[in-house]
């Protein structure tokens, strides 16, 4: 039951319904223009330095996310 009263608060927060737009209308961008232009082929070649950017660079995404979703008092 208090998995359900989560999910309840948080549609009455409107961000679940903002998160789901944003993927409507990010899946209707790459499937409409980005993914008809892609090479069927796209070499990818990952060194250890581009592994560790590449990282840095999601870990610091994903706190951006998080102080965008619980911002402090």
């Amino acid at each position: 039951m208090k998995f359900i009263d989560k999910i309840y608060i948080y549609m009455n927060e409107k961000k679940l319904i903002e998160f789901i737009g944003f993927l409507l209308l990010f899946s209707f961008i790459w499937l409409r223009f980005i993914s008809q232009r892609l090479p069927k082929d796209i070499p990818f070649a990952l060194s250890l330095i581009c592994l560790l950017l590449l990282l840095f660079i999601c870990f610091i995404y994903i706190v951006n996310i998080y102080k965008m979703c619980k911002p402090s008092i």
